[in-house]
């Protein structure tokens, strides 16, 4: 089985909750009502975001650069 990292922005809305977005992964998008929850969820779509691509047979893009910023 393969491993993938990628960054993923946690952005907290107005309303307390998280939106989860992947740079290198456009349109693999999430959201979680708690960071625990949103981390949660961020793992969920980014592994149903890997698996999609690996049924059409697309190309997965690597990248295992992370860092982590609190803005």
């Amino acid at each position: 089985m393969m491993e993938y990292v990628y960054p993923a922005i946690f952005q907290q809305n107005e309303d307390g909750s998280y939106t989860i977005t992947y740079p290198y992964l456009p349109g693999c998008i999430s959201e979680g009502k708690s960071l625990g929850n949103a981390m949660f969820m961020a793992q969920s779509a980014l592994t149903q975001w890997i698996e999609y691509l690996t049924d059409k047979k697309l190309e997965i893009e690597k990248k295992t650069k992370c860092w982590i910023e609190r803005v």
